[in-house]
């Protein structure tokens, strides 16, 4: 009987010892994955706030398009158009990257066309990409916005201030909502043509 209350003990010792330790390893590994979706963030963090480090420079000089980040969210953004923009990327001329609060944005045109113009925005906080491609003339007030919507109005102020300042002797732009109203403006500086 004796034999049989220790036996009894230590097979209950066993199994408690046994609980105790599958507890400690499961809060291990609950915690280890937590550090991990952390450092994951973190990562996806840094990859954002490092594109600061292009503000002040030339997105061309810099491989600014060859950017895992950039071209990832130009894909995600243009989709069927990807191809068809990094074709116009290619051939363009690049302004300087600026930054308004966390918006980095830089401009990709044809110089001295009457259009053929382009302008991308990143908020590094909110973590979007949108885009602004005028691909044919002025004339023909064909554009894209591409991004999410409603479209913030950090965004549409970058937008019409970059227009307005490129091509303000020749148009007016302005929003309506998400809508960019161009108004082509004659030799007379009246307008003729609204959109």
């Amino acid at each position: 009987m004796k034999l049989q209350k220790i036996i009894f003990h230590t097979i209950l010792i066993s199994i408690s010892t046994l609980s105790i330790f599958g507890q400690t390893v499961q809060k291990k590994q609950h915690e280890t994955l937590q550090s991990n979706d952390v450092n994951i963030v973190d990562e996806q963090n840094l990859k954002w706030s490092e594109l600061d480090a292009y503000v002040g420079k030339y997105s061309k000089d810099t491989g600014f398009f060859e950017n895992d980040l950039v071209k990832t969210e130009l894909k995600k953004i243009l989709d069927d158009d990807f191809n068809a923009y990094m074709k116009f990327v290619e051939t363009a001329g690049y302004g300087i990257i600026e930054k308004v609060d966390n918006i980095i944005y830089g401009d990709v045109s044809m110089m001295h066309v009457g259009g053929y113009n382009s302008l991308f925005l990143i908020d590094t906080k909110k973590r979007e990409m949108y885009l602004f491609w005028m691909n044919g003339a002025l004339r023909d007030k064909e554009y894209q916005i591409y991004g999410t919507r409603p479209i913030p109005e950090t965004i549409k102020k970058i937008i019409e201030d970059d227009m307005n300042t490129g091509f303000g002797h020749v148009a007016k732009f302005y929003f309506k909502n998400d809508h960019l109203e161009i108004n082509v403006i004659n030799p007379t500086g009246n307008d003729i043509q609204r959109r």
